[in-house]
């Protein structure tokens, strides 16, 4: 119990990040243990994550992202990124690649129906990987997948930072929409059984959470939106419904900005928004109102 204390005692204060770690792997050799240690000393250092880009695959993110980029902000956007301060900054160097890889493999644990219980590591590795990636140097603003399947835990790992939310109403055309790109087949979502006890069915971390309570395997927690959608389409619905309502939830309303680009065509009466007239301008008031200096984190208390 004393060392834990220490973590945010006075010695540790004047410890530096890799001091923290180096302290923390000497108590135990255990792996669970071992990574739980580096979470909590990564979590001494406040990361350097500005801006996350919330919105789903198939809502506007890449526009997002270049209209980032054409403000000379420094996004990124899965493997694509700019204006970053090197030019060797990569996919990998910013340690979104290790946390993507980590997806990819739950992932793939789902569609291949894995018996594999779920381990109380499994939730640890990817929270941690959220940790260091948003405590790079280099991160600033980040989008798309995995972001929006680890919303909250983005958020709680980056509690300054600025949420920019691309959505696409009503929520049945985002649906159809993303089947269509095809993206949708590669998508997984929480099991039937957890969606009364989620206000979010595509949060990874809640549902594993919930399968390791339940000693339940991959296939047994998770399933593929799919095959949801080919079941019981209204529920894929209903899930981006809740989706957009857990982010108005986690963060307050001066630290989040929406934007729908298709109800921004149909006020244009154009089949495409022209996002320099209208999405530009919007983001740049949004990015100058908010106080950047505040004490108060942009994310509402988390329970």
């Amino acid at each position: 119990r004393h060392r834990s204390a220490d973590l945010y005692g006075h010695p540790f204060k004047k410890k530096s990040i890799e001091d923290s770690r180096g302290y923390y792997l000497m108590l135990d050799d255990s792996m669970i243990l071992r990574v739980v240690k580096l979470f909590l000393a990564s979590q001494l250092t406040r990361g350097e994550l500005r801006l996350i880009g919330v919105g789903r695959g198939d809502s506007g993110t890449t526009v997002l992202h270049k209209t980032l980029c054409n403000m000379g902000i420094r996004s990124q956007h899965e493997e694509a990124n700019c204006n970053f301060p090197s030019r060797k900054t990569t996919f990998n160097s910013t340690g979104l690649l290790a946390l993507y890889t980590a997806f990819k493999a739950l992932r793939k644990k789902v569609f291949t129906k894995s018996s594999d219980v779920i381990k109380m590591s499994d939730i640890v590795q990817l929270k941690y990987l959220i940790t260091q990636y948003s405590s790079a140097p280099e991160a600033f603003a980040v989008h798309d997948t995995p972001v929006p399947f680890l919303l909250s835990s983005f958020i709680r790992a980056s509690p300054y930072a600025l949420v920019v939310h691309m959505i696409r109403s009503p929520a049945r055309a985002w649906v159809l929409s993303r089947f269509r790109s095809g993206h949708g087949n590669h998508d997984i979502i929480c099991s039937e059984r957890f969606f009364a006890a989620l206000d979010d069915p595509f949060d990874i971390i809640s549902c594993l959470t919930l399968g390791n309570e339940h000693n339940l395997s991959f296939a047994d927690t998770f399933m593929s939106m799919l095959h949801l959608n080919s079941t019981q389409p209204n529920l894929v619905v209903k899930a981006y419904e809740k989706y957009v309502w857990k982010v108005r939830k986690l963060v307050q309303p001066s630290h989040l900005f929406e934007f729908d680009l298709w109800r921004c065509a149909m006020l244009q009466n154009t089949t495409r928004c022209d996002t320099n007239a209208v999405l530009r301008p919007e983001l740049t008031a949004f990015l100058k109102n908010v106080n950047n200096n505040s004490v108060l984190p942009m994310a509402l208390p988390l329970t």
